[in-house]
């Protein structure tokens, strides 16, 4: 009796000690741009528009919330320059100040998005995608891992590997719906995300809260004003022989 004991303890341990429900995790996310129409560019001007652009993001979460941003506030821009004859072409890239609060149980989305320097406050639901599982398995960060895909619609299909060792519906880039965190995404053929640490959260979930700063504003007005404000960069910078402008954004 006492070594039926003893195993049921030790089963009991090593349950409780898979089973996560609050912490942090760490992605890099890996940015890559498809670049079309380049017999007008300068020579390696392609080349360098499409090298992948990597950044470091972060996931607080627990049970009923996650906040997903920026690991560290980037001290500058990443710069790239590249000179063709007499011409000099500097690229400058940047990842937006920008925090996305998931609230699990409401059901709702929160985002602090940053348009052109004015910050904006957007509201939707969750964003709740119809998931399939394939059946494929694989290790994350010694976690066991399953894997799903969905449609978002368009050209941009979605891959996610989630462990249902740490039982909380979320992940990274507003991606949840799962019976377990999303380690790592593939969405369409630009954004690849991958968890590169899981720990406990230093603060000890003081910093799952709703983001304040921006104008209040819905998902279908955002997209309406940047879509204004991509036209009129177009008017005011021009367009190439194909009418076309090329705008590097997140």
């Amino acid at each position: 009796m006492k070594k039926l004991f003893t195993l049921a303890f030790v089963s009991f341990s090593l349950l409780g000690r898979a089973q996560q429900t609050s912490g942090l995790i760490t992605y890099e996310q890996t940015l890559s741009f498809a670049i079309e129409n380049t017999k007008d560019m300068p020579e390696g001007l392609a080349d360098l528009l499409s090298k992948p652009q990597k950044t470091e993001k972060v996931l607080f979460f627990n049970a009923s919330a996650a906040l997903y941003e920026n690991k560290e506030k980037a001290d500058k821009d990443q710069s790239e320059e590249l000179t063709e004859g007499d011409m000099k072409i500097n690229l400058s890239r940047s990842a937006p100040e920008e925090r996305t609060y998931l609230d699990l149980q409401a059901k709702k989305e929160i985002a602090e998005k940053d348009l052109m320097g004015r910050k904006f406050l957007v509201t939707r639901p969750l964003n709740t995608l119809s998931w399939k599982m394939t059946g494929r398995q694989k290790k994350i960060l010694d976690r066991s891992c399953m894997e799903a895909i969905a449609d978002k619609g368009g050209a941009d299909s979605v891959t996610v590997w989630y462990t249902p060792d740490i039982p909380v519906s979320a992940g990274p880039e507003t991606l949840s719906g799962l019976p377990g965190m999303i380690l790592e995404a593939h969405i369409g053929k630009q954004l690849h995300l991958l968890a590169t640490h899981i720990e406990e959260d230093p603060s000890g979930g003081k910093k799952i809260k709703e983001p304040a700063k921006g104008k209040k504003i819905t998902a279908e007005e955002f997209e309406r004003l940047a879509k204004e404000k991509s036209e009129e960069l177009k008017k005011q910078y021009g367009a190439g022989k194909d009418g076309q402008v090329i705008i590097i954004r997140k």
